[in-house]
């Protein structure tokens, strides 16, 4: 029978104790020197020898008051994360719906701005077409009177000859 390793799960599923306490005394090695604990737990057994009632009644304060407090600061953290989640969920609502608001009116201003230039355009070729209606009926042939830029360089070599 060979020995679970970290790739095979244990059989029966049962807690790795030893393991859990290494990754306690580890993480608390981050938290405090094994020399600072030791000195504290030192200091606190020499407390506890010297005023005995006064180490006694502050051993049973912590007791009674340390469920309490456990509770209140996850109620706290609770609350908090609640909130922060609804005030998150509050506002990607009203994002999406703003997004909807703004692609049709996106799409309306588009589609306005798309016929305005058509009806533009439109309007645009039909006085051309009426200009050229009109010039083919008097039959006389149209002179432009700013002359272009071909002409005015014709003009100066003319000059210069």
């Amino acid at each position: 029978m060979s020995t679970p390793t970290e790739s095979q799960p244990r059989k029966g599923g049962y807690f790795d104790t030893q393991k859990t306490v290494s990754l306690f005394y580890s993480s608390l090695d981050r938290l405090a020197s094994p020399e600072a604990r030791q000195n504290a737990y030192d200091n606190t057994l020499k407390f506890g020898h010297q005023r005995p009632v006064l180490s006694s009644y502050i051993i049973l304060q912590l007791l009674f008051a340390l469920i309490p407090l456990l509770l209140f600061i996850g109620f706290t953290i609770c609350t908090v994360l609640f909130s922060v989640s609804v005030a998150l969920c509050f506002s990607f609502f009203w994002a999406g719906v703003a997004v909807v608001v703004l692609f049709w009116t996106i799409l309306l201003t588009f589609t306005f701005a798309s016929v305005s230039w058509l009806f533009l355009a439109g309007c645009f070729y039909f006085v051309k077409w009426v200009e050229s209606m009109v010039w083919k009926e008097q039959k006389v042939e149209r002179q432009d009177p700013v002359p272009t830029y071909d002409e005015k360089h014709d003009v100066k070599e003319e000059k210069d000859t």
